[in-house]
């Protein structure tokens, strides 16, 4: 009998190990394949610098996959697929990470041009530890284009809310949620640089 509990013993020893190795680690973070920051002019609110990891790349194909995704099913068809997908982060300031969902990235000689799609920040820590929804209902994509050279310096375009679209030559354009005044709200990305 006082085998029989011992080796049950060892037995469930051995079971809960096993369930720490498969359940208890965390999923790998993916190396970052480029990072850069810059500075926001003019300063959105608290903001005026951003920060951009890059894990992975978009592929032609999944551009491409997008595109069709969109003419079949409109929005929410293509906001179900970019919900699925994850390239890296961005960061405003010190505030949350936020995630990028495509990359496409143009090369021309001299210089990359990256366009950036990631989710927008929906609230923000307040003063006394609260935090405040920001109200960008059907706008929920944060787009970033930047021009970068060899040296990984250049300069760049912010538009904090907008919808993603594809247009007839399948290519991904940003609307952005336009202001009370009726401008649209982009900011310029200035001292783009790259950070090792």
């Amino acid at each position: 009998m006082n085998r029989r509990l011992i080796s049950m013993g060892i037995c469930l020893a051995f079971l809960v190990a096993g369930f720490n190795v498969v359940f208890g680690k965390k999923k790998p973070e993916k190396p970052a394949l480029d990072q850069f920051e810059a500075n926001i002019s003019p300063p959105m609110g608290n903001f005026s610098t951003i920060s951009i990891v890059l894990e992975e790349y978009s592929t032609p194909e999944e551009v491409h996959g997008l595109a069709d995704i969109f003419a079949k099913g409109k929005q929410d068809a293509l906001d179900n697929a970019l919900g699925k997908m994850k390239k890296g982060f961005f960061r405003y300031g010190g505030a949350m990470g936020m995630p990028i969902m495509m990359v496409e990235q143009k090369t021309e000689p001299g210089f990359r041009r990256l366009t950036i799609a990631g989710k927008a920040l929906d609230t923000v820590n307040t003063e006394f530890g609260g935090q405040t929804i920001i109200g960008h209902r059907g706008y929920p994509y944060t787009c970033i284009e930047i021009d970068v050279n060899d040296q990984g310096q250049g300069k760049g375009t912010l538009i904090p809310f907008a919808n993603l679209v594809f247009n007839q030559a399948g290519r991904i354009v940003a609307k952005p949620m336009s202001s009370l005044s009726g401008n649209s709200q982009a900011v310029q990305l200035l001292k783009v640089h790259s950070v090792k």
